[in-house]
């Protein structure tokens, strides 16, 4: 969403923009290392009473795979989402987030571990292709994985 916009939006209108993501989607993840396989998983984004958080919760099938839950609310501050990621590894990680003309943007810059994802949605909204990317300087970037989203109900 362009900066003018996101500025003027209060934390509800912004979480409205959100509301192509609630349902049930299964997920395949694809990592470029040679012998790994395509995990393959199901993510639900559902509302918190209130409307104000939207709860992601994921299960992949691989046994080794963490199970994730994200907490996504709006900073009208900053005039960003914030993603709270935490997952069965003990491991937490907050970043920011947009969501504009179906491209869906997430970062955290931490040094010595940044990171960013990029998905867009095709024109029927039911499928999210996307890749995660790395840096441990912010400035040379590599593929970390690929990551596509099916809608299988809202």
């Amino acid at each position: 969403m362009e900066e003018s916009l996101m500025n003027s939006l209060d934390s509800g209108s912004a979480m409205e923009r959100l509301e192509i993501l609630e349902g049930i989607w299964d997920i395949e993840i694809v990592f470029p290392h040679p012998g790994t396989e395509k995990i393959h998983g199901e993510t639900a984004f559902e509302w918190m009473k209130g409307g104000h958080f939207l709860i992601q919760k994921t299960k992949l099938k691989d046994p080794g795979a963490p199970e994730s839950l994200i907490i996504i609310g709006f900073d009208a501050d900053i005039a960003l989402f914030k993603m709270h990621y935490f997952d069965s590894r003990g491991i937490d990680r907050l970043y920011n987030m947009t969501l504009d003309k179906n491209v869906w943007k997430q970062w955290r810059n931490n040094p010595g571990f940044h990171q960013r994802f990029k998905g867009e949605f095709n024109d029927t909204l039911d499928l999210i292709e996307g890749v995660w990317e790395k840096s441990a300087d912010k400035d040379n970037w590599e593929h970390d994985f690929l990551l596509t989203f099916r809608k299988t109900s809202d």
